[in-house]
């Protein structure tokens, strides 16, 4: 609970959110001062209420349950990305979904939550390049009101819009993308 208070969080917050980082801390064997580190950091981090720390929680561990890595790496992936998805306004569940598709790849901890960190800030702007077959071609990041294009159809159209080239120039692409 002093941790919890140390994160900015009343006794009605802990009332609510406290049950969700017991939860987590036994379910996979973190230690509490752990699992309160996650559970409030990445709340705040992507902009959610303590009411949703259950679905936090659950995110977590759909994406430890059905991905390549844990809750722990999860948590650390989420430090170095999480600000950047909560002002862009991703939600936590496609935050933590790119993390697990990321974790299949062994692509895992900081070095995912770093890279999804450098992809998503790469969407300030949209991304246009050569495609031998469809000419230039530009992949829209933001809607015409600004805000960001959902994660999951940007990356759709980063697939349709690179089909036909070849490896080497997806991955010069993905290069100046996300960086090496």
């Amino acid at each position: 609970m002093s941790n919890m208070g140390m994160a900015g969080w009343k006794f009605k917050d802990m009332k609510q959110g406290g049950k969700s980082v017991v939860d987590l801390s036994a379910a996979f064997g973190i230690e509490p001062e752990k699992a309160t580190e996650i559970v409030t950091g990445n709340l705040a981090a992507l902009k959610m209420p303590v009411s949703q720390a259950s679905t936090l929680v659950n995110q977590l561990a759909a994406a430890a349950a059905n991905s390549n890595t844990d809750v722990l790496d999860l948590g650390e992936s989420l430090k170095y990305v999480g600000t950047v998805a909560g002002a862009f306004g991703y939600s936590s569940k496609d935050t933590i979904n790119a993390l697990g598709v990321m974790a299949n790849a062994n692509i895992k901890g900081s070095m995912a939550g770093t890279s999804l960190r450098n992809i998503l800030t790469s969407m300030t702007k949209d991304w246009t390049f050569y495609n031998d077959k469809l000419g230039q071609v530009t992949v829209k990041t933001r809607n015409a009101d600004g805000t960001m294009r959902n994660f999951g159809d940007v990356i759709a159209d980063l697939q349709k819009k690179t089909e036909g080239m070849t490896k080497a120039q997806k991955v010069q692409l993905a290069e100046s993308i996300a960086g090496k």
